[in-house]
């Protein structure tokens, strides 16, 4: 069976459904999904206009692929979370910690400058 849930119009539905699929606890995704790092990206204000980059970074994101969905996630107090999907939208949490605070934008680069800048 397939299920299709419009990210935009559900995105708390989506984001925990998601996390049941990759999490099989709070800190610990399932065992079979590879784990790599990445670097956080931050805006470098030294360039005009400012760029996104991953040189000397603060967080790594932990990172995971399932069925062409990327998982990418941190802990800075709180933990963020968050999911690129394969029709190129982005759902974040950044307080997973609760199960409604999802959002959904067009993009990671679209989320990125409205959180960074």
């Amino acid at each position: 069976m397939k299920v299709e849930i419009d990210p935009v119009k559900f995105p708390n539905i989506l984001g925990e459904a998601l996390r049941c699929i990759f999490f099989k606890n709070t800190f610990n995704l399932f065992d079979d999904i590879k784990i790599t790092k990445e670097g956080v990206p931050e805006f470098d204000m030294d360039k005009d206009p400012p760029e996104l980059t991953t040189k000397n970074v603060e967080f790594t994101f932990t990172c995971g692929v399932r069925n062409g969905v990327k998982v990418n996630f941190y802990f800075d107090g709180d933990m963020f979370l968050s999911f690129e999907l394969p029709c190129g939208k982005y759902l974040v949490n950044d307080d997973a910690k609760k199960d409604y605070n999802w959002k959904c934008y067009n993009s990671f680069f679209e989320y990125w400058n409205t959180f960074s800048m």
